[in-house]
């Protein structure tokens, strides 16, 4: 199936295209032409302010889903170092006697 309209530098469409095709293909279709609506001034101002709040808040999710992961990594070393722990204090306990 041959999907006309933008495609990446190897020619092929990407995934966000397919995605943005299987959400609203009218929109891809005037997107993939470079059509763009027709508004007043100030809804344009409107319109980009809304993008720029949604890519930082995206960019935000972004950054605390990144300090959630190290964090999880760090309390899951912490973890097996007291586990470590724990086993060296019961050997010493039982075979140091």
């Amino acid at each position: 199936m041959s999907l006309p309209g933008r495609k990446n530098h190897y020619g092929n469409i990407t995934v966000a295209e397919l995605r943005e095709c299987v959400y609203c293909p009218r929109a891809w279709a005037y997107s993939s032409r470079n059509v763009r609506p027709h508004l007043p001034p100030e809804e344009v101002a409107v319109v980009e302010q809304r993008q720029e709040a949604g890519w930082q808040y995206h960019r935000q999710h972004g950054e605390a889903v990144c300090l959630a992961s190290r964090q999880r990594r760090w309390a899951a070393n912490w973890w097996y170092i007291g586990l470590a722990a724990a086993v060296l204090a019961v050997a010493v306990l039982v075979w140091g006697r």
